[in-house]
């Protein structure tokens, strides 16, 4: 049942000090000191005498004495001086306000959230703040055309609402960036459909990375950062190879002080000269449900991280690589020196830079990139698991090392129940090209000094791998060398060419395997 609304006084009526109306008294509606007029209509057309005279019933009238509602100019400020009949002013009143309020998404926004001190010491004042679940929507550096350069603007937003509100980048926003912006800790960034975080140029001015300077978009400086939704953060180098160009970038103090707390998910990363995004050093990782595609180097890569999930993502078109070397995910670690390190035998977890540890990679669908779909350079407890990977010359890898920790490996990993498809997505040939027509399904080779220990290589499907061009070279689905206690088992292998199986030294499992092969493979 609706409830009633007040009525308001209708018409205006003034009294005297002995409680009779003020009949020939008078009202002046002045703005600044200068006579303004009021209205007898809610249009604002038809304006009243001024002063206005009050009739006999000492009502607001016409100059003809008709009783008549006042109506004021919206949110004008006006002073109301009032005469009785004999013109003795019996009062002012300075501030009569003709407030006119529309409730809107934003008022209410303005109203809950106004701006924080940091915002004011920012400079940043956003023409549109509206409510979303106690979010904040700065949307002020936004430029539909990208003419302006929203790079300061953006850092400003991020830097005046991290640790208090998310930025929302609306939805179809876009804005032309120029140079890294930083991320503070405690930042979160949600994009809403079809929004677009677009750098047309990039600078070396990120943090280092394996020795050399980085080009991020973003750079994380401080520990749990989120970005989520479905936009986009757009590189500037479409089909080329720039060196440590990044879309995000976080690296932290070391592998005994961890940076804790990534979240990356929905968004798409493209057009990135390296990395979509590069962690290193960081503990506590979400990568879920992204796109990361035509970037030069890797989709994304971890180093010496920890605690890793990378889930539901699609990673495709990674090239055109470097030295021959492309990655649409790599878990990974800085090789330098790492065959001195004191602890690189008997405690290989507590080197400089170890192996990524506890990492699940799991329902990522993975295409079209001329070297390696899903790639460990050694690992411990790292889980490959339910993954699809299309027309990559090598499709899934957890090995040894390389550089100074070639010879090194890691132990208790996993790969199982993966798909691999030496055809692309759409059942056409390969595009793999410069391999004399090998593609290989699985590699867990180990080190000889320290070999892959307790692997297993369970319950997947290999179609299509080995050497395709029927020249009898080395191509095969599954290569197991240098491995201590392996599970190889349950395999299926169908249309294989070459070889099947190939391993060197190899201590464990290999059962229950089918494989179902063309006449020229042994």
């Amino acid at each position: 049942m609706a409830l009633g609304v007040l009525c308001p006084n209708p018409i205006l009526q003034f009294w005297g000090n002995d409680g009779s109306p003020m009949a020939g008294g008078t009202v002046l509606t002045q703005v600044g000191g200068i006579n303004t007029a009021t209205y007898q209509d809610s249009a604002l057309t038809i304006p009243l005498p001024n002063p206005i005279p009050l009739n006999s019933r000492g009502e607001v009238s016409s100059a003809a004495g008709a009783s008549q509602q006042l109506f004021l100019t919206p949110n004008i400020v006006y002073s109301f001086t009032f005469s009785d009949a004999s013109g003795n002013q019996q009062w002012v009143a300075t501030y009569v306000n003709g407030v006119q309020v529309t409730i809107t998404q934003v008022i209410v926004g303005q109203a809950l959230w106004p701006q924080t001190p940091q915002e004011l010491a920012a400079g940043v004042t956003p023409p549109s703040i509206t409510t979303r679940l106690g979010m904040r929507c700065v949307t002020g550096f936004l430029n539909d055309s990208g003419a302006t350069d929203n790079t300061s603007a953006l850092q400003a937003a991020l830097n005046a609402n991290a640790n208090a509100y998310p930025v929302i980048i609306p939805a179809g926003g876009y804005a032309n960036l120029t140079a890294r912006v930083t991320a503070p800790a405690g930042t979160h960034i949600i994009m809403q459909e079809g929004s677009s975080l677009v750098w047309s140029a990039t600078t070396a001015t990120g943090t280092p990375l394996l020795g050399s300077a980085t080009r991020p978009g973003i750079e994380i400086l401080g520990d749990a950062f989120i970005i989520e939704g479905k936009g986009t953060l757009i590189g500037p180098s479409v089909g080329i190879y720039t060196p440590n160009e990044c879309g995000i970038l976080r690296i932290g103090t070391s592998a005994a002080a961890r940076g804790v707390g990534v979240i990356i998910r929905d968004i798409g990363l493209s057009q990135w000269g390296a990395y979509g995004a590069v962690l290193q050093f960081i503990e506590g990782i979400e990568v879920i449900s992204t796109v990361s595609q035509g970037n030069g180097y890797m989709g994304y890569g971890f180093l010496s991280c920890q605690r890793g999930r990378v889930q539901r993502n699609k990673i495709y078109n990674i090239g055109p690589g470097t030295s021959s070397n492309m990655y649409g995910l790599s878990c990974n670690h800085d090789s330098t020196n790492y065959n001195t390190d004191p602890n690189v035998t008997f405690a290989p977890r507590r080197t400089v830079n170890p192996f990524c540890i506890d990492f699940d990679v799991s329902f990522n669908e993975v295409y079209s990139i001329n070297w390696l779909g899903l790639d460990a350079h050694g690992g411990y407890e790292l889980n490959y698991h339910d993954n699809k990977v299309y027309d990559c010359y090598i499709g899934i890898q957890i090995a040894s090392s390389s550089g100074d920790a070639a010879n090194y490996a890691g132990e208790n990993n996993a790969i199982c129940d993966n798909e691999i498809y030496a055809t692309q997505i759409n059942g056409n040939a390969s595009t793999t090209s410069g391999h004399s027509g090998l593609q290989f399904g699985i590699t867990v080779n180990g080190g000889s000094v320290l070999t892959h220990r307790a692997v297993r290589v369970i319950g997947n499907t290999i179609v299509g791998c080995g050497d395709t061009s029927g020249a009898g070279g080395l191509g095969y689905s599954i290569q197991a060398s240098n491995v201590q206690d392996g599970v190889i088992l349950g395999n299926v292998i169908r249309n294989w060419y070459s070889i099947g199986f190939y391993g060197t030294v190899f201590d464990g499992t290999i059962s229950n395997n089918m494989l179902n092969a063309p006449p020229t493979s042994r």
